[in-house]
């Protein structure tokens, strides 16, 4: 179930025993009376209470954070909208400082290494002109800072934008376009780290399959035909596929967008080293997701005018097999939330792109 209360949208799920409901995915305590009330009108009825407890600050700990900053916060909005997937920090919420609308976000400690390097590749993009949001660094010089108990933090400014209407939004040719120069312009403008191993999309599917048989064997025989067309026509010429510094989920939500144009781009926290096909597969495949008529509608045609010219070969021609072949990782991500409805809906549209 998705919690409606406010547009972070957490996905709920819950485990129940003996009367008593505990509550996975919620960000807050009003996760849990949304589920409390859903939950009531279907004759459940028990104890409702977080499996996890969630995070809050008062005042004086944002005050202390923001001075590692050296800022004083001037108001704080916990009910503010921030765009992007609230899964990927354990806290934030928007201060206002100096005038300013500023993202303060608690990450978990053993991906800060990963952020700091994030945040010197996001200065280098902003340099060249590219439309991201960096991190603010602190009074010592880094993006990531420490508080209390090895709290891991992260600031950035509120990019504010207009809403994208999921029934409609593949239908704006000028969205494909401008994601579309966004990706060529990315690809342009930073190298991929010669350190870092490009994703392995073939093992990542033969690993999901190998537990989708152990736990899941329901789900092997609609799965069998797509699979055999990607071992047959991707798998093998896989590593030809040249390697570039890739977004890694750059979905139309983790854009803001203007009115008419990008503003910024988002949710940084998967990219690195990725084969050229991987963020325009990601792209393509979910715009066509949202509506029968998608796959081939203004959006995507107008995105891959814009990319097509960089897809040398055989990348131009592994196209539709990479949209294919990413698919699973949505799978898994249904399956990790135990999402059934998806899980199935997920399978369908695979079918559908063979």
């Amino acid at each position: 179930m998705t919690c409606l209360i406010c547009p972070n949208g957490c996905g709920l799920s819950f485990t129940e025993k003996e009367g008593i409901f505990l509550m996975r995915g919620n960000r807050c305590i009003r996760g849990v009376r949304f589920m409390e009330r859903q939950m009531k009108k279907e004759g459940m009825d028990g104890v409702f209470s977080s499996e996890e407890p969630f995070l809050h600050y008062n005042d004086d700990e944002i005050s202390a954070l923001l001075k590692l900053w050296d800022r004083q916060p001037e108001a704080l909005d916990e009910k503010r909208f921030i765009q992007g997937s609230p899964e990927r920090s354990l806290y934030r919420t928007v201060v206002l400082s100096r005038g300013e609308k500023l993202i303060l976000e608690q990450i978990e400690p053993d991906r800060a290494e990963n952020h700091e390097k994030t945040a010197r590749r996001l200065e280098r993009l902003s340099e060249r002109g590219l439309p991201v949001n960096p991190f603010l660094r602190g009074t010592d010089g880094n993006a990531i800072q420490r508080g209390r108990e090895e709290q891991t933090w992260q600031l950035s400014r509120l990019v504010e934008g207009t809403a994208l209407n999921r029934e409609t939004y593949w239908r704006d040719g000028w969205r494909g376009e401008a994601l579309g120069q966004f990706l060529c312009a990315l690809y342009a403008a930073e190298s991929p780290d010669p350190q870092e191993p490009a994703f392995d999309l073939p093992a990542f599917i033969n690993g999901l399959i190998e537990k989708i048989a152990l736990n899941r064997g329901d789900l092997l025989v609609p799965l069998l035909p797509v699979l055999h067309r990607l071992e047959e026509n991707l798998f093998p010429r896989y590593s030809q596929i040249p390697s570039v510094f890739g977004h890694g989920d750059p979905h139309p939500l983790n854009v803001i967008w203007g009115k008419d144009r990008l503003l910024a781009m988002i949710d940084w926290e998967f990219c690195g080293t990725k084969p050229l096909l991987y963020d325009a597969s990601l792209i393509m495949g979910c715009v066509g997701s949202e509506s029968p008529e998608a796959f081939d509608g203004p959006f995507n045609r107008a995105f891959y005018t814009q990319i097509k010219g960089i897809l040398t070969e055989p990348s131009g021609e592994l196209l539709p097999d990479f949209i294919l072949a990413q698919r699973f990782a949505w799978l898994n991500e249904w399956l990790r939330h135990e999402d059934e409805a998806m899980v199935q809906q997920e399978i369908s549209y695979m079918n559908m792109l063979l």
